[in-house]
């Protein structure tokens, strides 16, 4: 079977209109909408709501399932998937104001971070002593934050896609985002696509 892996991105508009959050929010499956009501800060409340879209569209666009219809569990690993579609992957990741879902028929792992300060501690216990040395490397403090923001994203990557050896990495910078995809087979020109939400 051939290797599928698409990804897709979206950057959350914090001026949203309330009537167009309510009506994403109310087309969410019950239990989704509770638990994102629930959030007490509105950005919080946003990036639950647009991630679950986000979501729907990937597996939607990818592989013809609709996200909001099929159940989602947790697999023995502590991975949600759909047990109808045990071929079917996917990964979330969100930060400040943006998203990224991954959605293939392989493991796949996504982490989307805005810009963060370096930091050497945590740079320490989860860079390669490779990465570490090149970290140190950089005297500039922007482009050791560059550095350390995309090593984080790759680590992040790598790590929710559950995948111990075998896999590969890929990173982009989209927009003002960080975004690494981690998978067993990554396809030559993959390359994440940028969609707006919207009901």
């Amino acid at each position: 079977m051939e290797n599928v892996l698409r990804v897709f991105y979206c950057v959350i508009d914090p001026n949203m209109p309330e009537g167009e959050e309510n009506k994403l929010l109310n087309a969410l499956p019950a239990h989704r909408a509770g638990k994102a009501s629930r959030y007490k800060f509105r950005e919080d409340r946003l990036l639950s709501v647009c991630s679950w879209h986000l979501l729907r569209f990937a597996v939607k666009e990818t592989f013809g399932i609709d996200a909001f219809v099929e159940t989602i569990e947790a697999n023995g690993a502590g991975k949600p998937n759909f047990p109808a579609f045990p071929g079917v992957y996917f990964n979330i990741s969100h930060c400040r104001m943006a998203a990224a879902c991954a959605a293939g028929n392989a493991p796949c792992g996504a982490d989307i971070e805005a810009p963060r300060k370096a930091d050497l501690r945590a740079a320490k216990r989860f860079m390669t002593d490779e990465q570490y040395a090149g970290l140190l490397n950089l005297t500039d403090g922007a482009e050791r934050d560059k550095y350390f923001t995309r090593a984080w994203t790759e680590y992040e990557s790598v790590y929710k896609s559950g995948l111990k050896d075998g896999y590969q990495t890929v990173f982009f910078r989209v927009g003002d985002y960080y975004l690494s995809i981690c998978s067993e087979n990554l396809a030559m020109g993959l390359q994440p696509e940028k969609i707006c939400i919207k009901e």
